[in-house]
């Protein structure tokens, strides 16, 4: 699943940035819409938003994604 609320386009010659003090706890889906809960106990719509078998990745600022496991 791919989620992108804002309709940006990631930029394939843009290296992706993963936040090395926040990591990601868990997602919660709800019409098409999705929340992300953070370690530091935030939860945010992120900007992007990337789900697989092996876990899902949001951007939760420009340019700075948190990864979080397979739920």
């Amino acid at each position: 699943m791919f989620f992108t609320p804002s309709a940006a386009v990631a930029d394939a010659a843009k290296p992706v940035k993963f936040s090395e003090t926040v990591t990601g706890k868990g997602f919660l889906t709800n019409s098409g819409s999705v929340s992300v809960v953070l370690s530091d106990g935030r939860v945010i719509s992120p900007l992007r938003f990337k789900s697989g078998a092996s876990g899902w990745e949001a951007e939760i600022e420009t340019g700075l994604w948190v990864r979080g496991g397979a739920q």
